[in-house]
This record gives structure tokens, sequence and C-alpha cells, in this order.
């Protein structure tokens, strides 16, 4: 806010709290501002994530999703499996097949959906800077989601690629419009 002497920012004395002979009237104190400062106005009116920020994002994102959704698809699947002979069956082998089941399938689709993350984050990286932002930040979404699918499964031939690329762009897509979706409904929040 605005200090009673009508400059804005808050006052931060580094000396504060320290039992030695610094005297904050003679040293000084440091005027905080209360927003980012930014070099361009031009980044003052972007509010997005770095680059780096958006590989940890995006990574972290998909691998603990990839990880929940694994496990419970796996739960689901060890419980749905043919079970063996009622007498052999415990309730302690049914809970270590359970939690076998959940266990591997929540690490295999963790570590697919972290690499997807780590692909997607990239390629939008590398989209917006080659295009030096000429596109809309959505198209470059879609773009990376494109290539992500692509070089995800590029080693399966180029029919592979082409479904992939497609899923990829359809993913991205589904992404942007839930993220507009929700920007939209927490605009009209706010309004209200």
């Amino acid at each position: 806010g605005i200090s009673p002497r009508g400059k804005i920012g808050r006052m931060y004395n580094p000396y504060e709290g320290l039992h030695a002979s610094l005297d904050p009237k003679v040293l000084g104190s440091i005027r905080l501002p209360n927003a980012p400062e930014h070099l361009f106005s031009e980044e003052a009116t972007r509010h997005k994530r770095s680059w780096g920020e958006n590989l940890s994002y995006y990574t972290g994102l998909g691998y603990l999703g990839g990880t929940i959704a694994g496990g419970v698809f796996g739960g689901i699947e060890s419980s749905r499996q043919a079970q063996p002979q009622a007498s052999l069956d415990t309730a302690k082998l049914r809970l270590n097949r359970l939690i076998n089941g959940t266990m591997h399938r929540g690490r295999m689709f963790g570590n697919t959906f972290g690499i997807l993350g780590l692909f997607y984050a990239g390629f939008e990286s590398f989209v917006q800077s080659k295009l030096d932002h000429s596109v809309p930040d959505d198209m470059s979404s879609i773009l990376a989601g494109a290539a992500t699918g692509a070089i995800y499964r590029m080693s399966a031939g180029p029919k592979s690629v082409a479904v992939g690329s497609a899923m990829g762009a359809a993913a991205a897509l589904a992404l942007v419009i839930a993220k507009n979706t929700l920007a939209t409904s927490n605009r009209r929040a706010s309004m209200y």
C-alpha cells in the first residue's frame, strides 16, 4: 500500500532484530515494492510461467496425475483378475496382489505421463520462443501437443506418428478448452 509519506512500497530494515550498534536512522531502510518490478512494460502485462517453471510444472503434474490414474487402474485390474483356489487365497495375499498391481501400474503410468509432460513443456517453450509469440498461446499449446504425440510415437513408424500427433493435439485442445473455461468462470465469479 501507500505509506504515510506518500511513497509506494513498504519499509524494510535488514538490521532489525540484530543486537548490534547499528542505528537504522543512520543506515536507512530499504523501500520494497508491493508488486513485481519488470524491466519492460510488456512483461508486466503477461502473466506466464518461465520455461523452467513450465518444465517443472508439467513434468510434476504429469507424473502425479499418471501415478494416481495408474494406481487406480492397477487396483481395479488386480481386483478383477482370476482368483486362485479359494483355499489358497487369504486376505493377506489379496491385499498383496492389490498393492502390487497398484504400484506396478502407478509407476508405469506416472513415468509415461511425466515424460509426456516434459516433452510438452519443452515443445511449448520452443514454439513460443521461435514464433516469438506471433501465434496465440492456445495455438502454440496445440502445436506442442501435436509435436509431443509425434515424438512419443516416433519409434513405432509413420502411421503411429500421425495417430500420436493427432491424439496429442486433441489432448492439448482439451486442456486449452478446460483452461479457458476455468478462466471464464473465475472472471465471472470475481465479478459478483
